[in-house]
């Protein structure tokens, strides 16, 4: 048990560490604050979201069965992580982002490199072209959603909330690590 616990928290470390390396950003919560750097446009919302760490998320934190919960799923479902508000700012942001051109065109090259392999994705310079190379796929039903990856690249707002101190600070008590 301990083993596949070490291997669980072994993959989503690394995953973070993927997440923090993929772009120019420091990432890391160091028992005060996260702190998250980079170069992306921001969406134009005046009140970009901190998300600090409350005293609420330091008592659930605390909770065993909060951590034996999370490590016998895999994931942990938190009543109260994010005011109502947050999630408001939170859906703009990414409603911003889906919107994009550069989103869409990032999920269509994705799934044609799925149907047809990464070499075919390179040959996508538009959306048109990745739906014409999709367009036998989608009649056959091949194709039956699209799958959106890395939005905080393509937004400032998405990447601080991604990295903001509170979800820095329960990445950290999750794993059971001074900081991530």
């Amino acid at each position: 048990i301990l083993a596949a616990r070490r291997r669980r928290l072994r993959r989503v470390a690394l995953s973070a560490a993927r997440f923090c390396s993929s772009a120019p950003v420091a990432c890391h919560y160091d028992g005060r604050a996260a702190v998250a750097a980079g170069s992306i446009a921001q969406s134009g919302h005046a009140e970009l979201l901190r998300l600090e760490v409350r005293e609420a998320d330091r008592t659930a934190a605390g909770d065993a069965s909060q951590q034996l919960a999370f490590e016998r799923a895999g994931f942990l479902r938190f009543e109260g992580l994010l005011s109502e508000s947050e999630v408001a700012q939170l859906r703009r942001a990414v409603d911003d982002v889906y919107g994009s051109e550069a989103c869409e065109l990032a999920a269509l090259r994705h799934q044609v490199g799925v149907q047809h392999g990464r070499e075919a994705a390179s040959f996508c310079r538009d959306a048109q072209a990745c739906r014409d190379m999709l367009r036998e796929a989608e009649t056959t039903g091949e194709v039956s959603f699209m799958q959106y990856f890395n939005l905080h690249r393509l937004s400032h707002d998405l990447r601080s909330i991604a990295m903001s101190p509170r979800l820095a600070y329960w990445a950290s008590q999750l794993l059971g690590v001074p900081r991530v």
